[in-house]
């Protein structure tokens, strides 16, 4: 009989393939070094200016630099902020370095410098 083999070789080749999915990848930003992770998934660091503080909506819109760790160009885009207090150390015009996470169907700024 010819099942065994190729249940065998099924099992083999899906087993693979998780292994290969939950293995460390060699994803690492400019400088060779892996891009840190936070409880809500991986943080990226950007540069940009700040363009808007909205104190309503608890964002800040900024025109940032690409992107490198989400393959994203230079863009203008809304962000939310883990912390309201991260509202009042900038104001339109500012260039800053900040890092964000992912949350939902938010960018949400964990670090504003």
């Amino acid at each position: 009989m010819k099942i065994f083999p190729l249940a065998f070789l099924v099992g083999l080749t899906a087993s693979a393939t998780l292994f290969a999915q939950s293995s460390d990848t060699k994803e690492t930003d400019a400088k060779g070094s892996k891009p840190a992770k936070s409880a809500t998934g991986q943080v990226h660091k950007a540069t940009g200016r700040v363009v808007k503080v909205d104190f309503v909506m608890d964002e800040i819109t900024i025109v940032h630099e690409p992107v490198a760790s989400l393959s994203w160009p230079i863009m203008r885009m809304q962000f939310k902020v883990r912390d309201k207090k991260m509202l009042d150390k900038v104001k339109p015009g500012n260039n800053v370095d900040f890092d964000f996470v992912e949350s939902g169907k938010d960018y949400v700024i964990t670090d504003i410098r």
